[in-house]
């Protein structure tokens, strides 16, 4: 499927439910352990690589882990991150961003700091 037939025809991608559903999604730090097949992974990336980058150079890399071991060797250079993270730029609420809201995310993304080894990919 290409661009050219998504704009012909977003109905070959859900329609309008889907657009609406990425405009108003929040991020998602609370995840089930279940494995993600290979073509689910796939497609997610085919995704993602259609949005926009830098003088559109396109220029990422994606590393895909789904071994659990592996996982659980990252969770700690992850909790360093988002320890860094906490202590610098996210240790105060955005500007006009409600506190308790702040608050909410914060949790959960320490939730997800907490058990990023269970992350599926």
């Amino acid at each position: 499927m290409t661009m050219e037939t998504v704009q012909a025809d977003p109905s070959a991608l859900g329609g309008p439910a889907l657009f609406d559903t990425m405009s108003t999604m929040r991020a998602m730090r609370r995840l089930k352990p279940d494995a993600v097949p290979d073509e689910t992974i796939e497609q997610l990336i085919q995704a993602a690589v259609w949005g926009p980058s830098g003088g559109n150079m396109q220029c990422y890399e994606y590393v895909v882990v789904t071994d659990r071991q592996v996982m659980a060797r990252l969770a700690p250079l992850w909790k360093r991150c988002v320890d860094a993270y906490l202590a610098t730029t996210g240790k105060y609420a955005p500007a006009g961003m409600d506190e308790a809201a702040y608050g909410r995310m914060v949790a959960a993304i320490e939730y997800q700091r907490d058990h990023f080894a269970d992350t599926p990919v």
